[in-house]
């Protein structure tokens, strides 16, 4: 049987980071989450107006995949 023995020291914390600090990971993630929502719109705008030339070359490539076996 294992036993620990008590302190009355606690654990070290690490210092508190500068008030920037999270500032500034806040604005990164936030940015982030904007930069994303907007590719996904742009690529739905894309995918909405040229959805028969991505088809068309989807079933070309298709079939010429399909002409090698």
């Amino acid at each position: 049987m294992i036993f620990f023995e008590e302190t009355d020291t606690p654990a070290e914390e690490p210092p508190p980071r500068p008030t920037w600090w999270y500032a500034l990971t806040n604005a990164g993630a936030l940015g982030a989450m904007i930069a994303v929502t907007v590719a996904g719109i742009v690529l739905l705008g894309v995918a909405l107006v040229y959805h028969r030339v991505i088809l068309f070359w989807l079933l070309a490539a298709a079939h010429s995949v399909s002409e090698l076996w």
